[in-house]
């Protein structure tokens, strides 16, 4: 007979007197009902009441007290919603630990991408492509890959709010249901989801006053509004590349970030590599009057100021004394439908509406040029709902996931027509600007615990499923509506269900869920709208900037777009493509008018035009037409406690309304003040060296010479051996090829490197001193005249050298090689001399100088990938090839007897690509992918003339052959 210890009787003792303690508060708290209205709140499935078991609540208690991310644990019996959730592989048995896959959509402006979540012990950690998707065909974008950290966000909302004021459900539910019908105005962002459309409509036919606006400061309202008069009907375009033989961009925007990008770009680069590979080359000719990622990729770029654009739009076949007009009128000529021509979001009605003509006139609709309907549905703008409240006309106002107080142009005047509407509501993921200024605010849940549906740019429906329950007491947007017509408002997945119930037909249930497993609804793409020219299409005279006046250029931000991520770190600390700028934006200035008016950057400049003026820091930007300045959106938040509150300016104080993207007349000035830009270009720099090579089209190889590459790839390369063999024989050797021919500079790739990789934001400081902790960095360069240069990107990561130099120089043998070619780190032998980013000539270490991962708060932890070590102060970081990807594939090798087939091991650079610009795999594998790619002419090693073997390599940049197209 055992005998217990007499320490532990004490602490069992001690524990009932405090059970004991606690039940009787809760007794006395019992009959209290604002402490069981909070406890319905906070508990809406199982709040105690009178009559319930002790075992009972404190099992509750302590789940409450449980890590929020466990939430996706929970029995399925206590949510209908958790029962719907399948995984896109099903594996026979779920094991703690082990990663599911979902498919869903990330959204932006309204439209969706087709992606898979993966999931760690129900917290969502990760978001990677979905290559059966339609659309995204397994690209990604860094909104998309920047999501999940938006969902861990300390800063969301999280409360209902009543005059600022933390309230609940109990005191809302009143006020929704005694808000009156007439004069009920409902403003949201762009819609394309066929069931929340189908719900806005119910409810207009329900309350036949009811006016419904649609807001979104960077959307192509002026590409459909010059299809209307083109065509007579709104329309959106599609490209197919594959039928192309030349691209003419007006500003066009196919490959920069918005909700086209990821689609587009992924059939630009495959066309453009199908063409080489046929001898010829799908060429872009491209003109801009501030540089883009589009125009960054043009193999022939004119930069010009925006009324010349105008005017080019309605002579382009015409030709013209500059070169880039010969070339461009000498490729249209022959009108064989194997040409398009395209325009920016950001380009007035005129450009697109001469933009559409001219392709109807090129035989290129119908071929390369898709005409569909319009993906988002129409409402009415902004502008018509500010006129109703000024008027009167608007006596409530429901507000669902839009900011315009901050993001609308002031000269609009929202906010002062905000105050005479008599009852605002808003939604939104975060308490923002907008929320501020109205009488109550609803959480907004976010799509990773959201079920929804949403369209993809061209047509395809994807489907939107939880992850994981809900983090905080958020709505989704159809849940809120149900809340405006509903006697019993429905969930989110009920409303769902219930509408494609009705439209799938046949067998329901199985086709739900097939619809779920692949993440979308098949054959859901818009199809070709037939369309024929209507009468008009007149050449407008644009305004010419007058002497001593700047043009004025508003445009997304590369990075935040229109603000909607600006409360997201890993968005604020990533480079900006082009100026390599983090935490703020600039204005942009180009160096003709930076040497004429003697600004440096760092000049804080003052912008003035119709009596509104703005003030930002300048930057010098090459390939800036000579008299334009270029003000991007998305900063200058105000509202206290935010992440993003004080970082930039803001550029909606001087956007018109009317063309919102240009100011024709503005001053400038210089204010005498300077301001700090950080950025990253000047941070470890290669210059003086063969960086990027550009190979043309049918000339001789530009690729390393056959004997350089059977020293380079030959021998350990080829077998797998390194310094730090014990004699084993090893039968793989990892390697990389990046193409950069097909790297369009979008970033997606290091967003994606930092979820799977635990790496760290450092914050603005630490940047300006040089140590940021990206593992992945795209260098920038340019070639030419800085007035119109050429411009190339280079991802960096670390390049596993065979020989490599940071093995001598680590004193402790902290870095060394392991049987598979890895240049690995072991973190705990680690003093932090320094010494191996010394010695590394690529300079892809990062060092640890502080702890920059403590502190942080306890939801941020629940992102984190647990495969990776969260590194402590004090040690060096770097590229690992995603070493614990290498070693799921050969476990599962080990367990099956398999070999690890090619592809079944994808970086997480690799697998965020949009363009599939990164290929990797086992070169010790004759048939893999990454072996070929070796094999390509075009294929070389950064500063292989240092002998070190790197196990990364690059294919050259293609250009086009000698002649005008």
């Amino acid at each position: 007979m055992s005998r217990e210890h007499p320490g532990l009787a004490t602490l069992r003792g001690r524990l009932s007197a405090q059970h004991g303690a606690l039940w009787r508060s809760l007794d006395q708290l019992d009959g209290n009902d604002a402490f069981r209205r909070f406890l319905h709140t906070e508990f809406p499935n199982a709040s105690p009441g009178r009559g319930v078991d002790r075992r009972a609540f404190l099992r509750l208690m302590a789940a409450s007290l449980s890590l929020a991310g466990l939430a996706g644990c929970d029995d399925p019996d206590d949510d209908p919603r958790s029962k719907e959730i399948p995984y896109v592989e099903q594996p026979r048995e779920a094991h703690p630990g082990q990663v599911m896959r979902y498919a869903s959509s990330t959204l932006i402006d309204g439209h969706a991408n087709g992606v898979t979540v993966l999931t760690r012990d129900g917290r969502p950690i990760k978001i990677e492509g979905a290559p059966a998707h339609p659309w995204s065909r397994g690209g990604t974008d860094i909104a998309g890959q920047a999501s999940v950290l938006d969902f861990w966000d300390p800063f969301r909302s999280q409360a209902v709010l009543r005059l600022g004021r933390p309230d609940d459900w109990d005191s809302l539910r009143p006020v929704i249901e005694a808000l009156p019908r007439d004069g009920l105005h409902l403003l949201t962002g762009p819609v394309t989801s066929p069931s929340l459309l189908a719900q806005i409509r119910g409810l207009q036919q329900r309350f036949p006053g009811l006016r419904w606006h649609v807001h979104a400061p960077a959307d192509a309202f002026a590409a459909r509004t010059g299809a209307a008069r083109a065509f007579g009907q709104p329309l959106d375009m599609l490209y197919d590349f594959s039928q192309a033989r030349t691209v003419v961009s007006l500003d066009g925007d196919i490959l920069d970030p918005g909700p086209r990008q990821v689609g587009l770009a992924s059939r630009w680069a495959e066309a453009r590599r199908a063409s080489a590979a046929r001898g010829t080359l799908l060429t872009l000719h491209a003109v801009a009057p501030t540089p883009t990622l589009t125009s960054s990729k043009a193999d022939h770029l004119l930069v010009a100021a925006q009324s010349d654009i105008e005017r080019l739009a309605h002579r382009l076949p015409d030709g013209g004394d500059d070169p880039w007009q010969k070339r461009v009128a000498q490729a249209l000529a022959n009108a064989d439908g194997s040409t398009m021509v395209v325009a920016g979001a950001w380009q007035p009605v005129s450009v697109h509406e001469a933009v559409h003509r001219l392709n109807a006139r090129l035989g290129n609709l119908g071929r390369t040029v898709l005409p569909i309907a319009p993906v988002a549905a129409q409402a009415e703008d902004l502008p018509a709902l500010v006129q109703a409240m000024q008027r009167g006309q608007v006596r409530t106002l429901v507000m669902l996931d839009v900011n315009p107080v901050q993001d609308a142009p002031s000269s609009l005047g929202f906010a002062q027509a905000l105050e005479r509407v008599p009852m605002k509501l808003h939604a939104g993921l975060y308490a923002d600007e907008t929320a501020a200024a109205c009488d109550w605010h609803i959480p907004l849940a976010h799509p990773l615990e959201s079920w929804g549906d949403a369209r993809a740019a061209d047509g395809t429906i994807g489907l939107i499923q939880p992850t994981i329950l809900p983090l905080y007491a958020g709505r989704t947007v159809p849940e809120i509506l149900s809340l405006l017509t509903d006697a019993q408002p429905q969930d989110g997945q009920t409303l769902l269900r219930a509408y494609w119930r009705t439209r799938m037909g046949g067998n329901f249930d199985t086709a739900w869920h097939q619809a779920l497993l692949q993440g979308f609804i098949a054959d859901s793409q818009a199809g070709p709208v037939a369309v024929t020219s209507a009468p008009g299409g007149g050449s407008p005279t644009p305004p010419a900037t007058p002497p001593g006046k700047v043009d004025v250029l508003f445009r997304p931000d590369p990075v935040l777009r229109d603000g909607a991520g600006a409360n997201n770190a890993w968005l604020q600390e990533l480079p900006k493509p082009l100026t390599r700028i983090v935490w703020d934006n600039a204005v942009l200035v180009s160096p003709t008018l930076g040497k004429e008016l003697g600004i440096v950057a760092g000049d804080v400049l003052r912008l003035e035009a119709d009596g509104r003026a703005v003030e930002g820091p300048a930057w010098i930007m090459p390939g800036q037409a000579a008299r334009s300045v270029t003000l991007t959106l998305g900063y200058g938040r105000s509202n206290p406690d935010m992440l993003a509150t004080g970082i930039g300016y803001d550029a909606a104080l001087l956007r018109p309304v009317a063309n919102s993207f240009h100011i024709p007349s503005a001053s400038i000035t210089r204010t005498g003040r300077r301001h700090q830009l950080v950025t990253t270009q000047d941070h470890n720099t290669m210059e003086g060296h063969d960086l990027v090579r550009v190979q043309q089209v049918g000339a001789a190889p530009v690729g390393d010479k056959a004997d350089t590459a059977d020293r380079l790839y030959g021998g350990r390369a080829a077998s797998g051996s390194s310094p730090a063999d014990t004699g084993t024989t090893a039968t793989r050797a990892w390697g990389m090829v990046i193409d950069l021919d097909s790297c369009i500079g979008c970033n997606a790739c290091v967003v994606s490197c930092q979820a799977e990789n635990n790496i760290a934001v450092v914050g603005r400081e630490q940047v300006a001193e040089g140590r940021e902790m990206h593992w992945l960095r795209i260098d920038r360069y340019y070639e030419g005249d800085a007035a119109s240069p050429a411009t190339h990107f280079q991802p960096v990561p670390c390049m596993h050298c065979e020989d490599a130099p940071c093995e001598v120089g680590c004193p402790v043998e902290a870095t060394v090689h392991d049987h598979e070619g890895l240049n690995v780190m072991v973190y705990n032998r680690c003093i932090g001399t320094r010494a191996c980013s010394g010695y590394c000539p690529y300079k892809v270490r990062r060092f640890n100088y502080l702890d920059y991962s403590a502190g942080a708060a306890p939801q941020l932890a629940e992102q984190r990938n647990p495969d990776v070590t969260v590194r402590a102060r004090g040690v060096m970081e770097k590229c690992t090839y995603c070493v614990q990807r290498i070693a799921e594939g050969r476990i599962d090798s080990d367990k099956t007897g398999n070999p690890i087939s090619d592809g079944t091991v994808r970086t997480a650079c690799q697998t965020a690509c949009p363009t599939q610009a990164i290929s990797f795999g086992d070169l010790a594998d004759a048939t893999s992918a990454v072996r070929a790619k070796r094999q390509d002419p075009r294929n070389y090693s950064l500063l292989g003339d240092l002998g070190v073997k790197p196990r990364t390599t690059y294919l050259a940049k293609y250009e086009p052959a000698a002649g005008p197209a």
